[in-house]
Order: C-alpha cells, then structure tokens, then sequence
C-alpha cells in the first residue's frame, strides 16, 4: 500500500495556492486531519539523466533534471495553480510531507526549489 504524500504551495502573489485545499468543503469524504493545506499527491515523476560516454561508461557531462510532475484530485487549489502558470507567478519551494515510512519515527518533509 502507497505512503501518502502532501504537497503545500504557496506563491509570491497569490500566497497559499494550498490553504483550504484538502478540507471536507474541497474533497469530500477522503478529507484528513491535520492536512488541510495541503493537497493530497497521487502520483510523482521526476528523473535525472547523466550523460555517459558509450565507449567508456564514465560520466560525459552534468546531470540533467527532467521536469518534476505530480498528479492530485481536483480540489480548490487547482484553479489557483493554473492562474499561477498563466501569470508566470513565482513561487516559493515546494513542501513535500509524507506519512511515517517503516525506516523512521516521524514524519519526512522533502523542499523542492521553484
């Protein structure tokens, strides 16, 4: 079974794209408290790529870092987003908090720059 995964975004204009996001008003029955504001991460995507030499397997040049994608459940912070693309607002660095993972006792939180 997948350990859950929250997102928070907050935006240099808008501020808390995230606040009231995951609350029963925003998605219903699969609301949890404690994170309501923050979104709830179906799914991720992010890979790095190195640059090797065919010959000699060794590294030819810098780690490229593809895009980073994430999926959630619409909710009330959706639009906001979306107004965030649109705009070419900045935003602050992500904040990634998962569940209790079987390695650790509490909480991991993972921050993404923008």
């Amino acid at each position: 079974m997948p350990t859950p995964c929250y997102i928070s975004i907050t935006g240099q204009t808008q501020g808390n794209i995230t606040a009231g996001a995951f609350t029963a008003d925003s998605v219903g029955n699969i609301y949890v408290q404690g994170h309501e504001d923050e979104m709830l991460v179906q799914e991720f995507l992010h890979n790095v790529t190195v640059p090797t030499d065919p010959q000699s397997g060794q590294p030819a040049g810098q780690r490229a870092h593809k895009p980073f994608i994430f999926t959630v459940a619409l909710n009330k912070a959706v639009p906001l987003m979306y107004n965030a693309l649109a705009s070419g607002e900045m935003l602050q660095p992500l904040n990634f908090t998962g569940g209790v993972p079987l390695w650790k006792a509490n909480r991991s939180i993972i921050s993404l720059p923008a």
